[in-house]
């Protein structure tokens, strides 16, 4: 069996940013929020393909489609030091987020026949929910640089977990 990978996915999105203040000037607070949502739209399926003994194709079985997904993502923040004119550290802030995922349809499935057997591909768990809670800090060093590391946790039952826990180092 060979995959075409040709799928081409569409992700419009939707987002915001809110932060009230800068507390180093003395007006509004240290918190700010973020978040968005989007949509992941898979515009054309991949070819399935059943290959012969010499790796050619011998018979297509069709198109086989990705679930389109729906995603939702909140996070809250505080400043906790904010100076611009500082010479390294110009920020440092702690963050939270929610990161929600769903399946917005079922899965594919692709059957057929296969050297005069039946087949068939689809989805074991079909749709599915997932969210997940990260929490960590960022520092903001010089002009143009930040440092960010944090956790990851899943929350729910254990068929709503795709990994146990995570740790997160991104630098800007």
């Amino acid at each position: 069996i060979r995959f075409q990978n040709e799928a081409t996915h569409l992700l419009p999105y939707i987002g915001f940013l809110w932060s009230p203040g800068d507390p180093r000037w003395g007006w509004g607070s240290g918190w700010f929020f973020s978040g968005f949502a989007q949509i992941d739209l898979n515009t054309v399926g991949s070819p399935v393909e059943v290959l012969g003994p010499n790796a050619l194709p011998v018979q297509e079985l069709g198109l086989l489609n990705e679930q389109n997904l729906g995603f939702l993502d909140a996070a809250a923040g505080y400043w906790l030091y904010r100076d611009p004119d500082a010479p390294r550290l110009t920020g440092l802030a702690v963050i939270s987020e929610l990161h929600y995922t769903t399946a917005i349809q079922d899965a594919d499935r692709l059957a057929g026949t296969v050297n005069g057997g039946p087949f068939a591909i689809n989805a074991v768990g079909n749709r599915f929910d997932v969210l997940n809670a990260t929490i960590g800090i960022q520092a903001l060093l010089f002009d143009t640089s930040s440092l960010r590391v944090a956790g990851a946790f899943p929350i729910g039952d254990d068929d709503r977990r795709l990994f146990d826990s995570e740790v997160q180092v991104q630098f800007n």
